[in-house]
């Protein structure tokens, strides 16, 4: 039997030069994918390398014991005719062993110099990100300071104009419409439309003082007879803490604006468009609101108990809902017709009130105490009575259609000839409830049939 390791067998041959040749080609071929192929996936990649690497080694196998001067197959040496067999296992072994070494070696070399230089450039990412946001903070800082500034100087300046107009233009003498009325005026609503609460609450302390805004200077027995805040455009401004007490605002502009804790006792706000308005926690007391625009103002945290209302829009208004004289009011509006759609009642305590009638569509009434109150042909349409107290409450004729019921007490509630459409209420809730008689329930089906399909199913 011949030695297995002198085999001549190409397939033997075949392997052994598969082997090396695969290792080979593919320490050639990763470095160039890593390089040359970044974006690649990278699992892809190295199976296009591999497949490669094997293409070649199919190529070289073909050729080289074929071509006589690779060295692979059996050679005749030219000068002294001897026969030089094809490579062996061993000669394979050999081979591999010593080109093992510097492969491996190159191999980490690269895997390591490739780790470091990786490792060095997010440090130095990290470095360049941090160094960036210190000089963001920098600059935010110095903007800051420079608008500070700017806006100092603009006080300073309408400061020293305002006083000339007082002192040598007899300002507080002008009658309306006069140039220097005008011009005052002017200045006044421009600074303040671009100055911010803190600078502005000191234009309102020196324009309350100086009796720029109707109210009553100090040591003076009557009101100021000119306020230049007046039928004036100060939509969007930051107001909070503004001091206004006495203040004639009648007639002005002030939707969306800012006054938040602002100092507004007897101040005269009549017919004044306070859309979408901040109000909370302003002190209004004894103030004049009346044929105002509230729809969507925020006066939470306000004592509404002594202001005049009447005629207002409070549409889609936050309202203070823990004031039992305000609560009367809001039950003589409801009486008198007006339109509280979207009203913000959270938690009131309307229990056994009559609401005949209200119009509180998309009203928020979450959590709010209406037990045996009377809501017949009330419209409650999306109203928000999430967790409120229903309990014997008569909602006969009323619109409930997309209503928010979810957790309502509905124990004993008179709910006959209601229209249901749509509202968010449980089955459980609508059993508990007094009478149903004529509904349309929430599936659209009239009562009737809604309890002979649920019959039919039980």
């Amino acid at each position: 039997m011949r030695n297995w390791f002198s085999l001549d067998d190409a397939v033997i041959q075949f392997l052994i030069f598969a082997i090396g040749v695969f290792g080979l080609v593919s320490g050639i071929l990763l470095p160039i994918h890593y390089f040359f192929i970044p974006y690649w996936n990278r699992g892809a990649g190295f199976v296009i390398v591999a497949i490669v690497a094997l293409i070649l080694v199919i190529f070289l196998v073909l050729i080289g014991y074929r071509v006589a001067w690779t060295g692979f197959g059996t050679v005749v040496l030219p000068r002294t005719g001897e026969i030089q067999p094809r490579k062996l296992l061993w000669d394979w072994l050999l081979l591999l062993s010593s080109l093992a070494v510097p492969i491996v070696i190159a191999g980490a070399s690269f895997w390591f110099t490739t780790n470091q230089n990786a490792q060095q450039q997010r440090l130095e990412d990290k470095r360049a990100a941090e160094a960036q946001k210190l000089a963001d903070q920098r600059a935010k800082v110095d903007r800051e300071i420079e608008v500070q500034r700017a806006q100092d100087e603009s006080l300073q300046a309408y400061l020293d104009q305002m006083s000339l107009l007082l002192l040598e233009n007899n300002l507080l003498g002008t009658e309306e419409g006069s140039p220097v009325r005008t011009l005052a005026q002017a200045r006044t609503t421009t600074i303040i439309s671009r100055l911010d609460a803190e600078d502005n609450r000191s234009v309102t302390r020196f324009l309350t003082d100086s009796g720029l805004t109707g109210a009553r200077r100090a040591n003076a027995e009557q009101p100021s007879t000119i306020s230049l805040l007046r039928q004036t455009n100060l939509g969007n401004t930051d107001l909070a803490g503004a001091h206004l007490a006495d203040a004639n605002l009648e007639q002005s502009k002030l939707q969306g604006a800012i006054l938040s804790n602002a100092s507004l006792a007897t101040a005269d706000l009549s017919g004044a468009d306070l859309k979408d308005a901040n109000l909370k926690g302003a002190d209004l007391f004894f103030a004049d609101l009346s044929n105002a625009d509230l729809r969507r103002a925020n006066l939470r945290g306000t004592s509404l108990d002594t202001v005049n209302l009447g005629g207002a829009d409070l549409e889609g208004a936050s309202l203070p809902s823990n004031s039992s004289e305000f609560l009367d009011k809001l039950i003589d509006l409801i009486k008198q017709g007006r339109d509280l759609d979207g009203a913000n009642l959270e938690g009131a305590d309307l229990e056994g009130e009559n609401l005949t009638g209200a119009s509180l569509g998309e009203a928020i009434l979450s959590k709010a105490n209406l037990s045996d109150a009377n809501l017949n042909g009330a419209n409650l349409d999306g109203a928000t009575l999430a967790s409120a107290n229903l309990s014997g409450a008569n909602l006969e004729h009323a619109n409930l259609e997309k209503a928010n019921l979810e957790g309502a007490d509905l124990d004993g509630a008179t709910l006959a000839e209601t229209n249901l459409t749509e509202a968010s209420v449980t089955q459980k809730q609508l059993e508990e409830a007094g009478s149903l008689e004529g509904a349309t329930m929430p599936n659209g089906q009239n009562y009737e049939n809604w309890l002979k399909d649920k019959e039919g199913r039980r």
